[in-house]
């Protein structure tokens, strides 16, 4: 029986964007665009910029300040020449463009595999319907147990949901444990990429293994529409060991795409004294702490 305000996955249903589609998604969410130099930088932080589409790889002649009111940018480069790569971009990834092999995952994450199959139905999340009023549910519940995300109230949140699943360009990707949801994933696909942007579980159903149910689902999406080559789960968190090892059970590595990065030396040095680990995600350059 078909859930109201869902549909059954179906790969075609998965638009590949461009870099300026995936920009005009990112203004219409209320993010601060810069165009130059044939790309489009989005301010992910007050004054830093990066490319909207980060491993979309920057020729010689865009890289470059995007504004000049910015104090720092960074972004991937196809230009090797000695001098051009700066920095890297830590990134977990996953080339698909020969395939996945479920078989090729530990033990561990086939064994949720196997049991999610038999606890859990993905569908396609709409704009409407019991499921998208259950998500603030789900969100508040993986609130309290990461407190990654900032908290929102609940008609602020259902409105954000809407619009989101409203939007073609988007893909979420939701998991029904017990005629309820337990989880869901948003994804978009840019320039050969697709981008695992967020996994939202509820608690109570960690159980079930929907958390690696989501992630083949969306990667088993990117193979069948033959449009993906690789697939990003996000950037390298070592401090986050129990994330890293789940992605690296599911065959991500973590690959440092080259880079260039422009931060001012006091402001780098600030951030990589008080914020290692963002320092390095930001630069690709560990900060070795004393004992």
């Amino acid at each position: 029986m078909r859930t109201a305000g869902c549909e059954p996955l179906d790969p075609t249903g998965l638009l590949m964007m461009s870099e300026a589609e995936l920009a005009s998604l990112r203004e219409g969410e209320g993010a601060r665009i810069a165009r130059r130099r044939d790309r489009c930088w989005e301010e992910t932080f007050p004054g830093f910029y990066q490319p909207v589409s980060l491993l979309s790889p920057l020729e010689a002649r865009q890289a470059g300040r995007p504004s000049p009111f910015c104090w720092g940018y960074r972004g991937s480069v196809s230009d090797a020449r000695e001098g051009a790569v700066t920095a890297s971009i830590p990134s977990h990834l996953l080339s698909i463009g020969d395939g996945f092999d479920e078989n090729s995952i530990v033990r561990n994450r086939r064994s949720d595999l196997r049991k999610c199959r038999e606890m859990v139905e993905f569908m396609r999340l709409g704009d409407s319907g019991p499921l998208l009023e259950q998500a603030y549910a789900v969100f508040e519940s993986a609130l309290r147990r990461v407190a990654y995300w900032r908290p929102l109230k609940h008609d602020e949140y259902l409105r954000r949901m809407k619009k989101s699943t409203a939007d073609d360009r988007k893909f979420f990707i939701g998991g029904i444990v017990d005629g309820r949801l337990g989880g869901y994933m948003e994804a978009f696909a840019v320039d050969g990429t697709l981008y695992l942007k967020e996994l939202i579980v509820a608690a109570e159903a960690l159980g079930s293994g929907i958390s690696t149910g989501l992630y083949v689902e969306a990667i088993s999406m990117g193979v069948g529409s033959g449009k993906v080559d690789t697939v990003c789960s996000g950037l390298h968190a070592p401090e986050n060991e129990g994330l890293c090892r789940f992605k690296s059970g599911l065959g991500f590595q973590v690959v440092q795409v080259p880079a260039v990065s422009v931060i001012p030396k006091p402001i780098g040095a600030y951030i990589r004294a008080r914020r290692p680990g963002v320092y390095y995600r930001l630069t690709g350059k560990r900060v070795v702490t004393s004992s």
